[in-house]
Formats: C-alpha cells, structure tokens, sequence
C-alpha cells in the first residue's frame, strides 16, 4: 500500500496477504504469526479472517495501554493514533493460539502480556516463557522455533518454560 504506515493500512496489508495465500492454497492450514506492533495486527487478522492458528511473540493487551504503561505523565490518548487493541479483537478469534513471552523484555512490559493473557481466559491458548530473552532477542532463544513448529504441526506436548 502507500502512503503513512497506520493501523487500518496495515491490518489491510495483512488480511490482503492472508486471502492471497488462501487463494493459492485453499487446502491447506494457515498460521498468523506477529511479534512485538506484529502482533496487533496479527490479532486483528485473526479476528477478521479467522487463520487455523495464531502465534504470537511478545503481544500486549493494547498500544495505548502499552504506551501509558510508558509514559502515563503525558496525554497519550491524544498523542497515540492507532490504538492497537490486540484484546478486543481477540475476543472474535476462535482458533488455538500460542503465546511466546520473553522473561526480561523491557519493551512490552510484563504486564501487558499479563493483561492481553488475562482477557483471553477461557479460549485456547498455550504460553510459553523464555525467561533470559529479551524484547530483541528473543527470537534467537533456544527451542522457540522447534515449539512454534510444533504448535503449527499440532504437537501437544510444547516445552515448558525454557
């Protein structure tokens, strides 16, 4: 797309890119994964396309609560345009999700995982947490891509905290 990057364009990018990967494989399985802003859309995929499955590394529940979690002495409400509301819009999704949480993340704060995790009781939802990765980093954490494998493939038996 062009123009500004903002919320509505790219969650219209990613649904876009959803329903072309649907068309050239009707058949098969699909996994939404999104990390970190990745994630909002991501969410916001799987509301609105409903994906076989949904991976997320390092979500939060909101932008805006993220950024006042950050910077409550200003008005972000009206600073924050794209809202980013990774929770509401899981509420629609009725697919398996994965959550991947790193234990030392100085981005997303613990608590917004914490708070995302919270309104998603009740749904299917797997969490893994590695505790010495980083926000940056924690895609180079040993054992997160053979557990997103088995997740995609269906193992039930994921590693437990790693």
């Amino acid at each position: 797309s062009e123009g500004e990057p903002t919320q509505e364009l790219m969650e219209l990018d990613a649904a876009a890119l959803f329903d072309e990967v649907r068309r050239l494989h009707p058949r098969q399985p699909i996994t939404v994964i999104g990390r970190s802003l990745g994630t909002g859309v991501a969410s916001a995929v799987a509301d609105l396309r409903q994906p076989d499955k949904l991976v997320l590394v390092t979500p939060f529940d909101s932008m805006l609560n993220t950024v006042r979690g950050m910077y409550g002495w200003l008005p972000v409400e009206l600073l924050l345009r794209d809202p980013f509301d990774s929770a509401a819009h899981l509420q629609h999704y009725g697919g398996p999700i994965l959550v991947l949480r790193a234990g030392q993340d100085q981005v997303v704060e613990p608590a917004r995982t914490d708070a995302l995790l919270q309104r998603l009781k009740g749904k299917a939802v797997q969490v893994l947490a590695f505790d010495q990765a980083g926000h940056s980093n924690i895609l180079r954490s040993a054992g997160l891509w053979q557990a997103i494998e088995r997740f995609v493939d269906g193992d039930p038996a994921l590693p437990q905290g790693l």
